[in-house]
């Protein structure tokens, strides 16, 4: 019975074949060695089999199925390790006990037998500590853990110790006698000669397919290195020949030569082997036989007359029967039964608690992984983090802006000048206060402005009151010079490279001369002229600090920024470390992989926004909160979900980490700018603004300060279509992330 049938594949990466018009076939309860050089093709054709590549061209069939089909039955093992560096030994082969859904006796039984077969590490030795024969023993004893039909071995025993290896063997010919068929790949020739049948490759072509002893004994060679390199040879001596000569009356006696064994001279140890696209067939007298129909290249040694046989005879016949066999028919249209709709729902109910179990299991899996991970509490603290120092920062109830004060007036302690009075009685605004420094000299004040020690320099001159008592006695000005003016006036030189400084320095300055004007009109019982403006009553925000109206939006960044790099990066080194595929391989689907990294980044997100919510509303009680706390909560975390599915996305498209974090630049820089963090949306211009409705920032930014400042409820209009745009994209990018897993090649 065959296990695998491959006929006439042929696969290209650009233009470059890596197989070409390959057949063969491994029967059940063999071990079948695939050997060739590195770069030959044979990981790729394991690929194929398994049907994680898709066909360009040919056939292949394992256990009659498509590939991929019948992988419930195989376990595989690729050429690197395929482990999760952060799980310990037992943790590693618990997570394949529960995709192979093994029970607990049978496990530790199972586990007790390849523990003293492979000599495993202890248990709570994690693989990132590990040589790399030892992951590679770890890596086959997954592949050897469950009891399929078939086993896909590729590289097994590279980096392992001889004895070990030799059981190995010992093992797998025991478990080839009770059926188990064994596929593995390897490029140490005499490792080969323990299959029982060896299928020679070398650029992409089969050579020959037979015994590795029989090979020997035919060829009349000890070993089947030696084999194996005069068939290299004639491959490119053949070839060559063919190509060179389109009438197809090449010299035989090149091949003759090289496969005499005792002609030495003849063999080139750098030979190239080009492809044959005669299709002829050219019949050798020493027994070669060069099949062009099949662009491939099948020897024997015909040296008893009355045995000649052909290498690949069955491979030829294979061929054959694989181009006369019927495609298989399309299945029949369902009809609707009644006697058959309990087995489906059964069945289907079955499917769903399969699915579940395994999204647990997956779910189990990052858990670990993220706890096992050296830096998973700071990625778990990293955005309540963010949040206690952005609290710091503006914590202080007051600013202090240095002012350099130049005064000209006499000092009286008696009868104070009024130039002092009002230096006395500065007031803050907004939270930024005048902190007044004396200088001698004019010159002195300006030039503490100039080198950063001060924001502005003030300058009363000499006869400042008594300027101001005359402007006072004098409201109208008629008999008052115009040098009353000048000497009445505070003059002030500003440093206005840092704006808010400045702003606060002129706004201070201003309210406290006003104020103090008022307060010389009404002790002279005169009518004071105020500002025509009465504040009755804050609706919104009273007494609003400007760390409350930038903590909203630190609050969304922070939550997005964390989600989509984690959900971005931790998948795409799952993918690249060959856990991903070897995960799909042991018969979990693309978007079960991708709802458990859903599932567990929404839990990693919840726990982070509930810090947050800690840190910013209970441990900084002074901040403003006119919102409901579930409501915040529910709002962070569609942000969340939002920013996890555009990561799953991003993940889904890249392969590298390096491309994601460029990505990740170029959509998360942008957006500091023009999502509100900074200046409201209204600052923006007016296209801008339109673009910032598809933005993940701008909307949710300025829905959570409705939720937090103005205390809108989720009845309100604002807030329903701030929900729809974290939940109708989180939506659109899950599906699209759905779509690529599973139709993308990885």
């Amino acid at each position: 019975m065959s296990a695998i049938s491959v006929n006439n594949v042929t696969f290209k990466y650009s233009k470059q074949n890596v197989l070409d018009n390959f057949c063969a076939q491994v029967n059940a309860g063999e071990i079948y060695a695939l050997l060739g050089p590195s770069g030959g093709g044979k990981t790729t054709l394991l690929r194929m089999i398994l049907g994680r590549i898709k066909l360009q061209q040919g056939f292949i069939s394992v256990f009659g199925q498509r590939p991929g089909a019948a992988n419930d039955r195989i376990s595989y093992m690729p050429q690197n390790s395929a482990l999760c560096m952060q799980f310990t030994v037992a943790q590693t082969l618990q997570y394949f006990m529960h995709i192979y859904r093994i029970s607990s006796n049978e496990f530790s039984n199972r586990y007790a037998k390849l523990q003293k077969l492979l000599e495993l590490p202890a248990n709570e030795c994690v693989i990132n500590s590990l040589s790399g024969g030892q992951q590679r023993r770890i890596s086959l004893a997954c592949a050897l853990l469950n009891h399929p039909s078939l086993v896909i071995l590729d590289e097994p025993t590279v980096g392992i110790d001889l004895l070990i290896i030799h059981n190995i063997w010992k093992y797998l010919n025991m478990r080839c006698r009770e059926g188990l068929t064994i596929l593995f790949v390897t490029h140490y020739i005499e490792e080969a000669t323990n299959a029982h049948k060896v299928g020679l490759m070398r650029n992409g072509r089969l050579l020959a397919e037979e015994n590795p002893r029989k090979l020997c004994d035919d060829f009349g060679e000890k070993s089947l290195e030696s084999v194996f390199l005069r068939l290299c040879l004639l491959d490119n001596n053949c070839h060559r020949n063919v190509n060179s000569n389109t009438n197809n009356n090449y010299n035989h006696n090149n091949d003759k030569n090289i496969l005499n064994k005792n002609n030495e001279n003849n063999i080139d140890k750098n030979c190239h082997t080009n492809t044959v696209n005669n299709a002829n067939i050219y019949n050798i007298n020493n027994g070669i036989v060069v099949n062009n129909n099949y662009k491939n290249i099948l020897y024997t040694n015909n040296n008893n007359n009355n045995d000649n046989k052909v290498y690949a005879e069955n491979y030829q016949n294979l061929c054959a029967d694989f181009d006369s066999q019927p495609k298989p028919k399309p299945k029949p249209n369902r009809v609707l039964n009644p006697l058959k709709s309990l087995d489906e729902q059964k069945s289907l109910i079955d499917t769903l608690v399969f699915n579940l179990w395994i999204i647990v299991i997956l779910i189990k899996r990052n858990a670990l992984k993220y706890m096992n991970m050296s830096c998973a509490l700071i990625c778990i603290l990293l955005p309540a983090t963010q949040v206690v120092i952005y609290c710091l920062v503006y914590s202080r109830p007051l600013i202090e802006i240095t002012a350099a004060v130049f005064n000209e007036e006499r000092h009286d302690t008696e009868h104070p000048a009024y130039s002092t009075e009002l230096l006395a009685s500065l007031l803050p605004v907004e939270r930024h206060l005048i902190r007044p420094v004396m200088h001698p000299t004019l010159q002195s004040a300006i030039q503490a402005v100039r080198n950063g020690s001060a924001v502005g320099a003030i300058w009363f001159k000499h006869n400042y009151s008594d300027s101001l008592d005359d402007r006072l006695d004098d409201p109208m000005g008629d008999d008052l010079d115009v040098s009353v003016y000048d000497t009445s006036a505070v003059h002030t030189y500003l440093d206005n490279s840092h704006i808010m400084f400045g702003n606060a320095f002129t706004h201070s300055l201003s309210e406290s001369v006003l104020k103090f004007v008022t307060k010389l009109t009404r002790d002279r019982n005169l009518t004071a002229i105020e500002i025509p403006i009465t504040v009755e009553k804050t609706v919104q925000s009273e007494s609003l600090l400007i760390k409350d109206t930038g903590l909203s939006a630190n609050l969304i960044f922070y939550v997005y920024l964390s989600q989509i790099v984690l959900s971005s990066l931790v998948l795409t080194q799952e993918r690249k470390d060959g856990l991903f595929e070897r995960s799909l391989i042991a018969g979990v689907s693309h978007h079960l992989v991708l709802v458990s990294h859903l599932c567990t980044n929404f839990v990693i997100s919840l726990v982070q926004i509930l810090l947050m919510y800690g840190t910013a509303f209970w441990v900084f009680d002074e901040v403003n909160n006119n919102g409901s706390g579930c409501l915040i909560v529910a709002y962070l975390t569609t942000e969340a979900l939002n920013a996890i599915t555009s990561g799953l996305l991003i993940s889904a498209a890249l392969k590298e980490e390096y491309h994601c974090l460029i990505i990740l630049g170029f959509l998360c820089a942008p957006q500091l700018f023009t999502s509100g963090m900074f200046w409201p949306l209204e600052s923006l211009d007016r296209y801008l603004r339109y673009a910032n409705l598809c933005s993940p920032l701008a909307i949710p930014v300025e829905t959570m300060r409705n939720i937090i400042l103005r205390g809108w409820q989720f009845s309100n209009s604002n807030i329903l279509f701030g929900f729809g745009v974290n939940l109708v994209p989180s939506v659109l990018f899950l599906i699209m992330a759905l779509f690529i897993f599973r139709y993308r090649e990885i």
